[in-house]
């Protein structure tokens, strides 16, 4: 089975997964470092886990510095959730009550949690004098540095420095200052100095907390994670008092020190001075220092930059080849080139049409605006490459066996397959993280589809292990679902497309659907890419489909792939039958979908076909509902009339029916549905006629043009007897007439709004002089002239 060319393209969608923009299959997490998964790549989204997609943000899984540090101190006395309620949730009447009962016998009573907690416990034995003072002071300083409620609340004030106790934050300064000097255990006196710091910036002082941090810490250095964050308020000052460079360069400090600070100083580094980095790289004072701002300028795309990644990755590895993120930089250079070079390199071969409606393919250029971007992009990667072997070669940096893989993936999007094996071979004998052995058995089936030309069976029996594998994966690991989907649908049904298999392509599709997206082929085919291909089949086609799947022989790889599969064997005979019905093939139509399991058939009610309105509201009424069909009940009297005429094509009856049941199966009828499986209440097509509809098979002009209805009925008018069926008949002609209105010349005509040409020419309706001028008595007359605004303005008009 032959299927025409497709691009998958989703549309009239919210907007895009900001995950789920391309097909990937070079997981972004193959690095394994948790404190830099806010920077994998996205270009939708400032951090990649602003939103939690497929798993929680790994920034959670980090380990609290702050309690660690205070584990460490205890020499592991006290667990970290003891710890953690001590610090963060006891109430500063708590902690006092602690210090009060250090050295008193006969002390109060401890809290009940205080009683329990092991921390608690082990400063009360060990007289951490100290620690509580600063514990008791710490919490004094913390209500004046969370943001105020009602901040955001007023929009005069949305950018305007927060109001504080400025006078109280003073004497916390103060008396911070003392309780520094007076402590002697180093890690205290730093936390002390951290304190006063905040309490100075979040004052607004400035000038002050630079004076301060060089009274405080001066030249110091310390492995404490709080020396991070002091730091990070003298930059916050330098900010502040404009001087960007200098606190951008603290930033890099910052971020270089502190995985739990590297997403805010990364935000602050931008802030201070975005992509413009050659004044902060002339105060790095080391080759770390500088490779750490090529890092962070690496972790940040603005606009334009989609292949600046290649100059900072060459200039970090010069600086100093063992920098920490440097993987990172690769994998998102990697995920870059999926989105502008490989997810194009699947699509380009498939940019003939759209899958049902020709209308809506891609405009002639845009081939060769694609093609120029991918042959820039080709030598890039070919760039990519070279730095990956390098770095791989050297073995200076992180995980050897992650270049090698980095190397296999580029040859597989390059196109040359033999090195792609060579090199994924290489890393398999590498020692490789949980997530580069994943990586690894992704790249090997990629190599497997695309080491041939055309995906013969003997392709089939090799990939089955490895899509058995990763499916099966995607059952536990939500970021192989979209790996999964990508390798069904990018890789494989374009694959199939390509070569003609247009079973193999829909199976493909459907099984990589998710349960939203299993509503098969229904006519809005813009969210199923299978059931848009079923759309676009013939009846004939659809039944090679049937017959497919009830082939008696087949491989295990095809006993996969049809099974649990959307489209089984009723489901697709009940759209052949439908296809049918739309070619006005009722008898064909009948014959197929008498074998529809009735509970198929029971989805598609229909309101009484043969009940024509003198307007087109959609709104059914009691005697729309009087007497509902299924599509088999409705083939048959369509068919049934349809025998009549053949046998007399004079017969008024029949005539006027036959013409009822085109018309509401079009889109103005209210059994659309036996035509549509969904009917969008904004259509272009709709009402009138533009070019656009020329490009459109023939059974869907019908739809939105109802011609053949037209005549129908036309010919019960001709040999009805009654005058007021000759009336009524000739009425529902004109609704028809109606529907082929020259199109405006504003572009958004089908939205609504102006419809004055629409009325213009409603009153040019040939088939209203013919009721006015023959069938004025009638009782029809009087009621459509009463109902339809448009047939009595044309009365009145030609008074």
């Amino acid at each position: 089975m032959i299927a025409a060319a497709v691009r998958i393209v989703l549309a009239c969608a919210d907007g895009p997964d900001p995950y789920d923009a391309y097909p990937s299959f070079f997981l972004n997490d193959v690095n394994e470092k948790p404190a830099y998964q806010p920077f994998y790549y996205t270009d939708l989204l400032t951090f990649y886990d602003q939103y939690d997609m497929y798993e929680p943000p790994k920034m959670d899984t980090l380990p609290d510095d702050n309690i660690s540090e205070w584990r460490q101190y205890c020499k592991g006395a006290a667990g970290a959730d003891d710890i953690s309620m001590l610090v963060y949730q006891f109430s500063i009447e708590e902690v006092q009550a602690l210090y009060a009962h250090i050295g008193k016998s006969k002390a109060g009573q401890l809290s009940e949690r205080a009683a329990t907690n092991n921390f608690a416990q082990w400063l009360v034995k060990n007289r951490e004098t100290e620690v509580l003072e600063y514990l008791i002071f710490a919490k004094k300083c913390q209500p004046y540095t969370v943001p105020l409620e009602s901040y955001w609340d007023n929009q005069a004030e949305q950018y305007a420095l927060p109001v504080r106790d400025t006078v109280a934050m003073g004497t916390l300064i103060d008396e911070g200052l003392v309780l520094y000097r007076n402590v002697k255990n180093d890690n205290i006196k730093l936390r002390y100095a951290y304190q006063v710091l905040r309490m100075a910036f979040y004052s607004n002082r400035y000038a002050e907390t630079l004076q301060l941090y060089s009274q405080l810490l001066g030249d110091k250095t310390s492995n404490s994670i709080i020396y991070p964050r002091c730091l990070g308020m003298k930059a916050g000052a330098l900010y502040r008092l404009g001087k960007k460079t200098e606190a951008a360069y603290l930033y890099s400090r910052v971020f270089d020190l502190s995985d739990e600070l590297k997403p805010s100083a990364h935000i602050s580094f931008n802030w201070a001075v975005g992509s413009k980095t050659d004044s902060v790289l002339e105060l790095c004072k080391s080759g770390h220092e500088r490779a750490v701002v090529y890092i962070m300028d690496g972790l940040y795309q603005s606009e334009g930059q989609e292949m600046e990644g290649l100059k900072l990755l060459q200039e970090a590895y010069a600086a100093a080849p063992a920098i920490e993120g440097l993987d990172i930089v690769m994998t998102r250079e990697m995920n870059k080139a999926e989105q502008n070079y490989q997810s194009e390199k699947y699509a380009i071969g498939n940019l003939i049409g759209f899958v049902s409606l020709p209308l809506y393919a891609p405009a002639e250029n845009y081939r060769n605006e694609v093609q120029e971007k991918m042959n820039r992009y080709s030598t890039y990667l070919q760039q990519l490459n070279d730095f990956a072997q390098k770095v791989a070669k050297e073995g200076r940096n992180g995980n050897i066996a992650f270049w090698h893989l980095a190397s296999a993936y580029l040859y597989y999007m390059q196109g040359d397959m033999p090195a792609c094996k060579e090199q994924t071979d290489i890393a398999a004998r590498k020692k490789m993280n949980d997530r580069e052995k994943d990586l690894a058995a992704i790249i090997k089936a990629l190599y497997i589809a695309g080491s041939k030309t055309r995906i013969d069976a003997g392709t089939e029996a090799e990939l089955l292990p490895s899509l058995q594998w990763i499916e099966e994966r995607a059952k536990s690991k939500p970021r192989f679902e979209k790996v999964y989907r990508d390798m069904m649908t990018a890789v494989l049904g374009s694959a199939y497309l390509k070569q003609g298999d247009t079973a193999r392509a829909i199976f493909c599709f459907s099984r990589a659907a998710n349960s939203s997206e299993q509503i098969a082929y229904n006519g809005d085919y813009t969210y199923s890419v299978s059931g848009g291909l079923l759309e676009s089949m013939s009846p004939e086609r659809i039944k090679a489909f049937e017959d497919y799947i009830q082939q008696g022989s087949k491989t295990d790889y095809e006993l996969w792939l049809i099974k649990n599969n959307t489209f089984t064997l009723p489901v697709l005979q009940e759209l052949e039958g439908t296809k049918y019905i739309r070619l006005h093939q009722f008898d064909k139509a009948v014959e197929v979908l008498k074998q529809v399991p009735k509970d198929i058939l029971a989805g598609t009610v229909l309101p009484d076909p043969f009940i024509m309105h003198i307007d087109d509201q959609h709104d059914l009424r009691k005697i729309d509902t009087a007497i509902t069909m299924n599509k088999l009940q409705f083939a048959v009297k369509m068919a049934e009339q349809k025998n009549k005429l053949d046998k007399d094509p004079k017969d008024p009856e029949a005539a006027y029916l036959y013409g009822a049941g085109l018309y509401n199966m079009s889109y103005y009828g209210r059994a659309n549905h036996a035509f549509v499986y969904y009917r969008s209440g904004v259509d272009e097509y709709a009402y009138f006629y533009n070019p656009a509809r020329d490009k459109l098979p023939a059974f869907y002009k019908e739809y939105y043009d109802p011609a053949e209805a037209e005549k129908y009925f036309l010919l019960a008018a001709q040999f009805a007897k009654d005058k007021e069926q000759q009336a009524k008949c000739t009425y529902m002609a004109a609704k028809c007439w109606q529907k082929r209105c020259p199109a405006p010349k504003n572009e958004y005509y089908y939205y609504g709004g102006d419809d004055s040409s629409y009325v213009a020419y409603s009153l040019k309706n040939p088939y209203f002089g013919k009721l006015k001028n023959e069938y004025a008595k009638t009782n029809f007359y009087r009621i459509a002239f009463n109902t339809c605004t448009y047939f009595s303005s044309y009365v009145k008009k030609g008074k």
